[in-house]
């Protein structure tokens, strides 16, 4: 139960780091930075994946009378981390204030996009 408490107070504090990042991935304008913030959110959220599965095997391993209570927990710590994926989604996809262009492209694409839309119309 003491390694659970320590996987899941890991897990915690990679959450917290990871929803601080989202924040400032939704607040950023599209570049290079953002791109690499969103990556170092990705793997953060691997990472702990990999834990969710560490903690799974210490529920498995556990006694019977505190296996409920602790799968229980780390069915909470799944939703955590499964409601931080999509907030990542969400903040990747979600126009920015002031933003014209799609945030899937960058200012070359959305040059290149406009100048497909202008020649379609003619």
């Amino acid at each position: 139960m003491a390694v659970f408490g320590g996987y899941e107070s890991e897990l915690v504090a990679m959450a917290e780091s990871s929803r601080a990042r989202i924040e400032a991935v939704a607040e950023m304008a599209e570049g290079t930075e953002r791109r690499a913030l969103k990556d170092a959110v990705e793997a953060s959220i691997a990472s702990a994946k990999e834990l969710l599965e560490q903690m799974e095997l210490e529920v498995a391993s556990s006694a019977r009378t505190e296996r409920a209570a602790l799968t229980a927990r780390l069915r909470a710590r799944k939703d955590e981390i499964s409601a931080l994926q999509k907030d990542l989604r969400q903040a990747f996809t979600q126009p920015r204030r002031g933003d014209q262009t799609p945030p899937e492209l960058g200012t070359e694409a959305a040059e290149q996009r406009a100048r497909l839309l202008a020649t379609s119309e003619r």
